[in-house]
């Protein structure tokens, strides 16, 4: 299971003096791991796998450095990645995006405006965004927009009345969503810790989970059958305090849709645990 590091210092081994720098737990391990896990979605699953394959054969019994990899990645996907790799193996830390949206009638259908504002002091993240909408009907949208500004917004056209959007739906980014204005915790207590009813509930292709968290911490977000199974891990990893947003895409961890049924949601806080019932339908 991939966990979230959003800490401080690079995959990058500037200082080759320090054997525990060099295997970091954090940097060596979690967070290459979620690094390949993006740059996975990015590439293609067919694409990322002939270029590991491509690269162990070529290296294979010798050694290899970072522009090795990238080159080979490159010209496997006939993709540009330095802006990859000079963000996430050269750079710290993670894009933070609060996220707002409005709607309007348009075209015979919607427009949903939305908003991304990378909300952290450290660098600018470029990164394809995926955005999932669901309509009034039920019936839901699948978006990428290519996010590489501090502020930016998208128009994204949708056939019927829009409901609120979910960004990142199958959590390939390391990343924190925050919604400081969501108005589901206008009332909320501070310094609480709540979880949020999910919504669609029932919940037919998906749904998406809000939770507050009243300080920085680790938090596990899972989804759970009627027998207290684990059947999907929704956020695993450090969160900064706020208000955020997960989307669930309706995919076991297996990647098989569930049967229908009552399953539960689970926000475990540093110990503290709060659950949501949701009904799943076919």
């Amino acid at each position: 299971m991939l966990t979230r590091y959003l800490g401080s210092g690079t995959i990058y081994v500037p200082e080759l003096s320090s054997v525990g720098r060099i295997f970091s737990s954090d940097l060596s391990y979690r967070k290459p791991a979620w690094v390949l896990h993006m740059l996975r979605h990015i590439m293609g699953d067919a694409a990322f796998l002939t270029a590991l394959k491509t690269y162990q054969q070529q290296y294979r019994g010798s050694s290899a450095v970072t522009e090795d990899l990238q080159h080979v990645c490159e010209t496997v996907s006939g993709m540009p990645l330095g802006w990859f790799f000079q963000e996430w193996i050269y750079g710290e830390y993670y894009p933070q995006y609060q996220v707002s949206w409005t709607s309007a009638p348009a075209g015979g259908g919607y427009d949903l405006a939305l908003q991304l504002h990378q909300s952290q002091s450290w660098q600018i993240f470029k990164m394809p965004v995926d955005v999932r909408i669901q309509v009034n009907t039920g019936a839901t949208y699948d978006f990428v927009v290519q996010d590489s500004l501090a502020t930016q917004s998208f128009v994204l056209h949708v056939p019927d009345a829009p409901t609120p959007p979910v960004v990142d739906p199958g959590n390939w980014i390391l990343r924190a969503l925050i919604y400081p204005t969501d108005v589901a915790f206008d009332r909320a207590t501070p310094g609480a810790l709540e979880l949020r009813a999910p919504s669609p509930d029932p919940a037919r292709a998906g749904t998406r989970v809000t939770f507050a968290t009243p300080r920085e911490g680790r938090v596990s977000l899972a989804l759970l059958d009627a027998a207290g199974r684990r059947i999907a891990t929704l956020s695993h990893g450090l969160l900064p305090a706020g208000v955020h947003i997960v989307g669930w895409d309706g995919r076991t961890a297996a990647g098989e849709t569930p049967r229908s049924g009552v399953y539960w949601v689970l926000l475990d806080f540093e110990g503290v645990r709060l659950t949501r019932k949701l009904l799943v339908l076919p």
